[in-house]
């Protein structure tokens, strides 16, 4: 399909949006002999990214485990970890104990630092959980936030996106930052020290002067905390119109790029705000757009991931491309079936079918880039990251909240980004359970 074919498709913009068990010494000591395999690991890839850790300016990120759905099993819940690098399965039990805990169905809202957060639907509960100490801890309940009718719908049931740590709940300077509500607002506490959370940013877009009664909400579509420049950074919605990203054209509304500074709760606040400005283009990459506009622009939603780099202090957008399947889970429906009043239904489950990637710089700029110059990316609900390790130009990714996986499916796997290909992580077994899905886990272990 030529340039011009793919300007007279313009008309389909694509808008961004929308434990272990201590009674088991044998598992106890296995436990350890893995994170101490897991540390060398550590070391090694900082070798490799040329940055010592005296260098550093925060631990390197563990190489990742692949968390799978829990299961219940006479009143314990089983959790288990799949390790890419040596191919094995461990499980950990979490034994009840009575005591505020996440509902056994609670959905999972973010893992960060290995600790995953769980929202409790049916009363507004919010937890991070360590699945390997077994350690809970109780978050603000989101119905602490002001302006309720925001963030909770007519039965007082509200939602959360994502939840992310700036760090371990241990140390004092842990911040952690919350998308909620329905057009994904942004919030803020410390866990475990805070009572109540704590509205950031613009609740709502600068009105347009030519429809001044109209008040559209802000929408943030994705955040990630960057460890060396200690902000979160979260990027807005906007008008990223395959056909304008392949001519440059400047005259689309492309998303803001934010950074918050929470260090300090009293003056919490943006430290930088531009709108992401395209300049460059890999060609490699926009021959694989051209390729398959139609499917793109026709049966596929948009999903940002912002991944960001520690060992280099690289930030990129991982913009993955999600084709709709009929509810068999094996045929494409054809079509996005996008309701204005209601949003994107529910009902049809979401392959994966490719991303591209684009590196925004200090200044804003962002170049869509053909190789990822040997980094792996880990995206999904997790704290989105790229390390140099495991199966180099490579993205592996697990379900991303934005799809309601009723089928029971789980949209997992790796695409290799040189050959735009995708093959199986883990063959994870269907699940009953809405939105359970596996997940990047990271976890310096009992640290």
């Amino acid at each position: 399909m030529g340039s011009s074919a793919i300007l007279r498709r313009s008309r389909s913009a694509v808008i961004f949006r929308s434990l272990c068990d201590y009674n088991s010494t044998a598992t106890f000591r296995s436990l350890n002999s893995w994170c101490g395999r897991e540390s060398a690991a550590n070391r090694v890839m900082s070798t490799m990214s040329g940055v010592s850790s005296s260098e550093s300016r925060s631990p390197s990120i563990s190489p990742p485990w692949l968390m799978l759905p829990p299961s219940l099993e006479g009143g314990d819940k089983i959790y288990k970890f799949f390790r890419p690098t040596e191919s094995g399965v461990m499980s950990f039990t979490e034994r009840s104990h009575g005591g505020e805990s996440p509902d056994d169905d609670a959905r999972l809202v973010g893992c960060s630092h290995g600790w995953v957060a769980l929202f409790n639907r049916r009363n507004n509960d919010l937890f991070i959980s360590n699945p390997i100490t077994r350690r809970h801890i109780k978050l603000p309940p989101i119905h602490t936030l002001p302006d309720p009718e925001l963030n909770l719908d007519l039965d007082g049931h509200g939602s959360v996106s994502k939840v992310i740590l700036s760090s371990s709940p241990d140390d004092e300077e842990c911040r952690g930052m919350m998308s909620f509500g329905p057009s994904n607002r942004l919030a803020f506490c410390l866990p475990g020290r805070s009572s109540g959370w704590t509205p950031i940013g613009h609740l709502f877009e600068d009105s347009d002067h030519h429809y001044p009664f109209i008040r559209c909400a802000r929408v943030y579509e994705d955040l990630v905390y960057c460890s060396r420049r200690k902000v979160f950074t979260s990027i807005t919605s906007g008008d990223l119109n395959l056909s304008s990203l392949y001519f440059l054209d400047r005259e689309r509304y492309f998303p803001e790029r934010h950074d918050w500074d929470i260090e300090d709760p009293a003056c919490a606040g943006i430290v930088r705000s531009e709108q992401l400005e395209f300049h460059e283009n890999g060609k490699g990459t926009l021959t694989w757009l051209e390729e398959n506009i139609e499917v793109l622009e026709d049966e596929c939603i948009q999903i940002p991931h912002l991944v960001y780099a520690e060992h280099s202090d690289q930030l990129f957008l991982a913009l993955r491309f999600v084709q709709l399947m009929n509810p068999d889970g094996h045929s494409p429906l054809g079509y996005i079936p996008y309701c204005g009043f209601k949003g994107l239904s529910d009902v049809f489950p979401g392959k994966t079918f490719g991303f591209i990637v684009i590196e925004i710089d200090e200044e804003g700029k962002c170049t869509v880039v053909d190789d990822l110059n040997g980094l792996a990316m880990f995206v999904g609900v997790n704290n989105s990251f790229a390390i140099p390790a495991f199966k180099p130009n490579s993205i592996y990714f697990t379900d991303a909240n934005r799809i309601r996986m009723i089928s029971g499916a789980n949209d997992t796997g790796i695409f290799d980004y040189q050959l735009k290909t995708i093959s199986p992580c883990y063959h994870a077994p269907t699940t009953s359970t809405p939105h359970a899905s596996p997940v990047w886990f990271t976890s310096n272990c009992f640290t």
